[in-house]
């Protein structure tokens, strides 16, 4: 009985043994490596974007690929019967569908004449074909073999991100929330001239389209002039991040670095300087903002009048789960909202030419634009672009054309506003230019010289009326013009910053 006893529990241990070194560590095993796989993605824009994601989002899109991997899973299983070669084919099906957007583009080049739907059925093919070989060629200890060389390549390449990421990390933590102080302005006076300032993100100043994309903007500059537009060709802004610069602006003084972090550059955006300024001054505030990069640069202003957002069609599109979504095999469905910009936009600017009713005096109105900012959705005559070349940095042509665009538009609506309040001050700024070299060395590992670039990358929009009269602002940089404006508007006595490059 005792005998019988030992050997049912020795027949009981073996077969736990079994399953454990044959079934469970091949589950284990299997289940690691597809979630190292679908994990690389989210993680590597993740890390890149630490001073925007949240761990909200990573959860989100994680749980969102989880579902996937599972639903191919199924499938890979019920064709292989192996758990195995059902993990490769897994990944398989994992890596077309995470980096479909790279596929596509690569053979759009050799094939001009693909669209998403060929891609497509040549991508089922592959996987396919795939799936036959991996059944009938590849024995499982092959499948094996694949799937060790996969799980070593996405653990290295995650590990090596982290490391990356590891100072953006250690920055964040250090840095404390730092608010500026609204200055107190004693002894209020009565202005009556209208304001407008509008901001217009990218857009380059003349040298810098010239340089880039070898245009001429000059009808565009002799058009202000004949407004009675003071211009500037050749000024320039300390750098090319908008999260720098903007706040800067807004406060008429030089209070971010790059060496801070994100979260910490746009503090200074919660009610800005300037803002508080024209409220001292009895104006009332008129806020336009566009909301695509409204996670980047976070305007907050208290105590607004009125107030215009674009529509929210597209703010999605500058998520982190947009951007990991963007190259997957699904990015036509989260596109939908792609023509909408081209209507976001003439929205706004209808609003701009309209604000003069809102009060025919005292009234401050601000306008952000991302705008020609990328995404690039309409050519020069405002007519909608092909969805494919809405990040195209490798052409100039296409945000030439949005530029040339926003140039029409900014002419048309200056025109409009001068005709209805002449005596109104209108300043007219970017915060940088085309940042062409930069982008193709960060997306495609260029090697141009960033720092005799900067010249021209830092080259900004810069134009002021100021009720007919002239203003000299050549080669002034973007603050120091605002201060120019200000101080005598006001009659105040703000210091010039000047710039050190």
């Amino acid at each position: 009985m005792i005998s019988f006893k030992r050997n049912k529990l020795s027949i009981i241990l073996t077969s736990f043994r079994f399953f454990y070194n044959n079934i469970f560590k091949q589950i284990i095993f299997s289940l690691f490596t597809i979630l190292v796989v679908l994990i690389y993605p989210i993680s590597f824009i993740y890390f890149r974007n630490l001073d925007h994601a949240t761990f909200h989002e990573f959860l989100q899109i994680f749980g969102q690929f989880v579902v996937l991997a599972c639903f191919f899973s199924v499938i890979s299983f019920s064709i292989e019967r192996e758990t195995k070669k059902a993990t490769l084919l897994t990944v398989i099906f994992l890596l077309f569908s995470f980096y479909f957007r790279f596929f596509e583009k690569a053979l759009i080049i050799i094939f001009p004449m693909f669209y998403y739907w060929h891609v497509l059925m040549i991508v089922l093919t592959i996987i396919v074909i795939m799936a036959f070989v991996i059944k009938k060629k590849f024995n499982c200890d092959i499948a094996h073999k694949i799937n060790k060389i996969i799980l070593i390549i996405f653990s290295f390449l995650i590990i090596y991100n982290f490391g990356l990421s590891i100072p953006k990390i250690i920055q964040t933590i250090k840095n404390s929330s730092k608010e500026k102080l609204p200055l107190l302005i004693e002894n209020k006076s009565t202005f009556d001239s209208n304001i407008y300032y509008l901001i217009f993100d990218e857009f380059g100043g003349y040298d810098n389209v010239e340089r880039y994309c070898n245009y001429d903007n000059s009808l565009f500059y002799n058009s202000l002039q004949s407004l009675g537009f003071n211009v500037s060709k050749h000024s320039r802004n300390l750098t090319i991040y908008t999260d720098v610069e903007i706040p800067n602006l807004l406060n008429l003084e030089l209070i971010n670095t790059v060496d801070m972090s994100h979260n910490l550059r746009v503090q200074s955006l919660k009610s800005p300087f300037l803002f508080s300024l024209v409220k001292e001054k009895d104006y009332q505030l008129n806020v336009v903002i566009d909301k695509i990069f409204q996670n980047h640069i976070p305007i907050e202003i208290i105590n607004k009048d009125y107030e215009y957002k674009s529509g929210p069609s597209y703010f999605y599109e500058e998520t982190v789960n947009f951007l990991i979504l963007k190259n997957t095999i699904i990015y036509p469905l989260i596109n939908k909202t792609f023509y909408k910009r081209n209507d976001e936009i003439t929205n706004m600017f209808n609003y701009v030419i309209n604000s003069p009713n809102l009060q025919s005096k005292q009234l401050f109105t601000f306008g952000y634009f991302t705008f020609p900012h990328s995404p690039w959705v309409v050519d020069e005559f405002g007519k909608n672009v092909d969805p494919r070349n809405y990040e195209n940095w490798r052409n100039s042509k296409y945000y030439c054309d949005q530029m040339k665009y926003a140039s029409k538009k900014i002419i048309e609506i200056t025109k409009k506003i001068i005709k209805v309040d002449p005596n109104s001050i209108i300043i007219i700024q970017s915060d940088h230019g085309f940042r062409q070299p930069t982008h193709l060395n960060m997306l495609y590992g260029e090697k141009n010289n960033l720092q005799e670039e900067n010249i021209y990358e830092t080259n900004i929009l810069n134009a002021v009326y100021f009720k007919g009269e002239e203003m000299q602002i050549e080669s002034l940089s973007g603050l120091d013009t605002l201060i120019k404006v200000f101080n005598k508007l006001f009659y105040l006595d703000f210091p010039y910053v000047g710039l050190d490059h």
